[in-house]
């Protein structure tokens, strides 16, 4: 029996993330986390998001948690993208910096909390 992974894996995601990419994306995410104990999601390439990559999101981010493993973000987020996340509710003022983000997102962390217990 292997002890857990230090790995750091790197998602690059690109375009536009919406639900007909939604199961793809569900499998990446499980596989990057399974095979690593630190994923980072880069932001960079990606054009607009809809609410299943929200929702998936913030299921990957408590999949990590519940995993003892993070899941961070980084890049720079496109004007969509923020109007997206501000316009659905999600947060006040989306920054422009993905890695910022997770503060931001109401109850992302208290959601990820919950799903350990």
């Amino acid at each position: 029996m292997s002890g857990p992974t230090t790995e750091v894996s790197t998602m690059s995601l690109n375009g536009d993330l919406a639900i007909d990419r939604a199961a793809t994306l569900r499998e990446e995410f499980s596989a990057a986390l399974k095979n690593a104990g630190a994923v980072i999601v880069d932001m960079n390439n990606v054009n607009s998001i809809d609410l299943s990559f929200i929702q998936l999101l913030y299921s990957a981010s408590a999949e990590a948690s519940r995993d003892k493993k993070t899941l961070s973000l980084t890049g720079t987020l496109s004007k969509d993208v923020r109007n997206m996340l501000e316009t659905g509710g999600f947060c006040r003022h989306a920054p422009e910096d993905a890695a910022e983000l997770e503060t931001v997102l109401f109850d992302y962390h208290a959601v990820a909390e919950r799903k350990v217990k």
